[in-house]
């Protein structure tokens, strides 16, 4: 059993939901079979029908999943304890160290490649590039991203950290300013 000790989650605060790695568990298991069954029905059935119709189909909710724990997650300690100067920096901080440098490598390996391959010229692909390093790229495209398809979820993560201690904020205040924001918020355009 002391295996399992190795997976044990350390978490920055001490405080340890293993429900919550559970949900995640749960999460990437569905987003997994969601593409591996697109991908044999595709590879192997040529259909993309039959991908549509089972029970791997409803997969991608495990992103929406993810979006639910990490508002949880995010928003817990602000709830606890009010956000001050250097909570609010500590919190911003590490999200940034986190995300950051592995999502710059990436989107700059990414980019240099499909430049190398003739996929896109130059001068097309940099403000996808630019748009993509500011996580801006489904606010300025609205599309698909270019560069890699999958950041998208990304970009959502860190424009709700940016969002979540103003949220939180909110709920201290009185219960007229929560709703005239939520209300100015229900009739802005989604990005």
């Amino acid at each position: 059993m002391k295996f399992l000790s190795y997976l044990k989650r350390t978490t920055s605060s001490g405080e340890y939901i293993p429900e919550i790695d559970g949900l995640r568990f749960f999460a990437i298991s569905s987003v997994v079979f969601f593409h591996l069954n697109g991908f044999v029905s595709n590879k192997f059935f040529n259909n993309t029908n039959n991908s549509q119709n089972n029970f791997f189909s409803f997969g991608n909710y495990g992103v929406e999943l993810f979006f639910i724990i990490s508002a949880f997650i995010l928003s817990r300690p602000f709830f606890i304890k009010p956000p001050t100067k250097e909570v609010l920096g500590n919190y911003f901080i590490r999200r940034l160290t986190r995300l950051e440098p592995t999502y710059f490598i990436n989107i700059t390996i990414a980019t240099l490649l499909l430049i190398a391959t003739s996929q896109y010229p130059f001068k097309e692909l940099f403000p996808h590039y630019l748009s993509s390093l500011f996580y801006l790229h489904g606010p300025i495209y609205g599309g698909n991203h270019i560069i890699n398809t999958v950041v998208w979820s990304l970009e959502i993560e860190v424009q709700f950290y940016i969002l979540m201690p103003i949220i939180t904020l909110l709920f201290k205040k009185p219960v007229i300013i929560r709703r005239i924001f939520f209300l100015i918020l229900g009739f802005t355009p989604i990005f």
